[in-house]
């Protein structure tokens, strides 16, 4: 072999061995946009693992609208893929309910289903809607309100969770005001609704940045100064939340350390090693900014 110089081919070995060496990245197209760059670096680091082991990621991104007819790509065959991630919770569940049926090897990121049994990697999502209510409460906030999209989104039901238990344990009353998305212009619409019922209302817990970044423009459009008459805490710490004005306090997620997780979790399926599916919550950070009126803070790197 050294002596002819061979190098094997790569089409040929993968028709031996029955493997593709591709794993697909699935998710929804509406997120691939400039407004909320949240799953870039959770793929960057699902790609750092994989590429480790002789993987390649392939991105695959899902048209997923109520009002069409559904439609898989080709690229979704498990004769195509060994492995596949699902990401983000934006996903319908007629899609959710297709793309596990495939019978491809799949990991979930930033994701979990609440009913069944599938591997999901994600952020600790109830640990940090508690801390981010604590926070304004122990700042002296009496009418904390939060503003989410559907609470049949694992995540997003999780951050409403930590968000009761946090308002509940210091005897406070809670104010949702859920929205059909994550995007900006829903949370500016949701704090126009949240002021026309609860005026009282001096600080909103944001289960995203998009959200946070909307309810913060809104404020400003009715003359809310913030922090001062509105104190705002987002979720994701996305690149965007230090350049608003004020820069948005926010919980961190370890975007690439999910990614990272969730690969391995899908090499250790592919090598048969995980016989039962498991749900990992990686840790959060608090990023203090001027959002929250307080002191700003060095904010944690990925690790």
């Amino acid at each position: 072999v050294n002596d002819l110089r061979f190098t094997p081919n790569p089409a040929a070995q993968n028709l031996a061995s029955s493997k593709t060496y591709a794993v697909a990245f699935v998710i929804r197209r509406r997120l691939i946009h400039a407004e909320n760059p949240f799953y870039d670096a959770m793929m960057v680091g699902v790609e750092r693992e994989l590429e480790q082991h002789g993987y390649h990621l392939v991105a695959i991104t899902i048209d997923d609208e109520p009002s069409r007819d559904l439609w898989m790509p080709p690229g979704l065959d498990k004769r195509r893929l060994d492995g596949m991630f699902v990401a983000g919770c934006e996903l319908s569940d007629r899609v959710m309910t297709t793309l596990l049926s495939l019978g491809i090897p799949t990991v979930l990121v930033a994701n979990s289903v609440r009913h069944g049994a599938v591997d999901a990697v994600t952020s600790d999502n109830r640990a940090g809607g508690f801390a981010a209510t604590e926070h304004l409460i122990r700042h002296g906030h009496r009418h904390v309100a939060f503003v989410g999209g559907p609470r049949t989104w694992a995540p997003i039901f999780e951050r409403m969770q930590g968000y009761h238990e946090a308002m509940l344990e210091h005897g406070l009353t809670p104010i949702l005001q859920l929205q059909p998305n994550l995007y900006i212009d829903a949370g500016a619409a949701a704090l126009y609704e949240l002021l026309g019922h609860h005026p009282e209302v001096t600080a909103v817990f944001a289960a995203s940045d998009p959200l946070a970044i909307g309810v913060m423009r809104a404020a400003q459009e009715m003359g809310r100064r913030v922090p001062d008459d509105l104190a705002i805490i987002g979720y994701d710490n996305i690149v965007w939340a230090e350049t608003t004005t004020p820069p948005l306090t926010t919980i961190h997620i370890q975007k690439e350390k999910i990614g990272q997780i969730a690969a391995r979790r899908l090499l250790e399926v592919l090598r048969g090693e995980a016989l039962t599916p498991v749900k990992v919550e990686v840790s959060n950070d608090i990023v203090i900014r001027e959002s929250c009126g307080c002191k700003p803070t060095t904010p944690p790197q990925e690790h």
